[in-house]
């Protein structure tokens, strides 16, 4: 059975004609915007007949979305950091109360520094105390850190409960809620210990943004530039046109790239679940970006600023592999989001970090490189030689021809 994902959309509004499904020969579906794309829920189903829905809405119609896939009235577990339940646990928890939820909370410190087993201990601690069954749903309320953590959680109590995504933040709501990956950090590497867990249900208030600091939002522009360049050139040349009111963070706007992007994401973990094989692209500047994120230490740069230098260092290595073909457009997208200076730091920290990288399989470092915008590849041909060269690049930037 192929994997498919479904679209609802809101007919009022005539979405019928707003965009167009192609089907790729790699066997995924991409959802191509042609104008104001008014999208309510992507259905994601993988090829063993399992499914979940990523919704679009407001965060007052949770209650109501879980009721309709068995998520009835009954206790609960928020999982969110501080910073998110400052802005949205009350009018979250007001929610569910009203509902006929019942509802404990886990809060956490904002950061890296939370995705550590001590935190997921505490987490247990807090979820057993509310006396948990099989049937009561964790709800990550909050970004990747919140999600990872509660995903791990809900992953290993009681051997899986439900879990459900709410995510506040760009990169949750285009990458890290989509797609079932969990986990916690170790002193040898990032998100080292996890698990694939899929969610039963994602709900995406894109209202929320508006929220989010500017270095946070930049973090999830880092994802969203990934996303456009290993999808196509028509969606790296859709963000590059938008920019502007992309960063200026402009409603209609958001309602058109984000969704994209998060089916874009949800169109590629649908084909490969598990990471076998195709999901390998999204680590397109997540390779030497975790290394570099490991190396700074955790919390000085941000996820997204890491993988920013690491598209920079993928591009340029792609410059070097492949010097015949068109990368332009995604290094004026690229340019347009920007890097940060990483010269302080240790080459050979780096390096070392690249030896702990999970996307090592039978010893060979698979890196994902592109030759061109939507045709990116995974390569084992890729030497320390040539990250080595390419750092160095970053670090003392000339032009893109160089």
């Amino acid at each position: 059975m192929r994997p498919w994902i479904y679209f609802a959309t809101d007919r009022a509004a005539g979405a019928d004609n707003l965009f167009r499904l192609r089907f790729i020969k790699t066997q995924y579906v991409d959802v191509i915007a042609t104008g104001i794309l008014s999208l309510t829920t992507l259905n994601v189903q993988f090829a063993d007949g399992r499914s979940h829905a990523v919704v679009f809405d407001q965060l007052e119609q949770l209650p109501t979305q879980m009721a309709a896939r068995g998520l009835g009235p009954g206790p609960c577990v928020i999982v969110t950091d501080d910073n998110v339940a400052g802005l949205y646990l009350e009018r979250l928890g007001t929610t569910l109360d009203q509902a006929g939820y019942s509802t404990s909370t886990f809060s956490v410190r904002p950061g890296e520094s939370s995705k550590s087993l001590r935190v997921l201990e505490e987490l247990y601690d807090t979820a057993l105390g509310a006396r948990v069954d099989r049937a009561t749903p964790v709800i990550a309320l909050g970004g990747g850190v919140v999600g990872d953590l509660a995903g791990l959680g809900a992953a290993t109590l009681l051997r899986g409960v439900p879990l459900v995504h709410v995510p506040t933040t760009l990169v949750a709501q285009i990458d890290s809620s989509i797609g079932g990956k969990t986990g916690v950090n170790h002193a040898a590497g990032k998100n080292l210990i996890g698990s694939f867990y899929q969610p039963r249900l994602v709900l995406t208030d894109i209202d929320v943004l508006q929220s989010l600091d500017d270095r946070e939002w930049r973090s999830g522009l880092a994802e969203m530039v990934k996303h456009a360049m290993l999808d196509s050139h028509e969606h790296t040349t859709t963000v590059l046109s938008y920019w502007e009111q992309i960063v200026a963070r402009k409603a209609d706007t958001l309602r058109i790239v984000v969704p994209r992007s998060a089916a874009f994401k949800a169109s590629i973990v649908a084909d490969d679940e598990m990471e076998h094989s195709r999901r390998a692209v999204l680590n397109l500047g997540h390779t030497v970006g975790h290394a570099i994120e490991r190396a700074a230490g955790y919390g000085e740069l941000s996820h997204g600023e890491s993988v920013a230098a690491g598209l920079a260092v993928a591009l340029r290595i792609s410059d070097m592999k492949y010097p015949r073909q068109d990368r332009g457009l995604a290094w004026d997208l690229l340019h347009r989001l920007g890097w940060p200076s990483t010269r302080h730091l240790d080459v050979r920290d780096i390096m070392d970090g690249l030896a702990t990288d999970k996307k090592v399989l039978s010893g060979i470092q698979r890196f994902i490189l592109l030759p061109a915008p939507g045709s990116p590849e995974i390569s084992t041909t890729v030497s320390i030689q040539d990250i080595e060269a390419a750092y160095d690049w970053l670090i003392r930037p000339k032009s893109t021809g160089d």
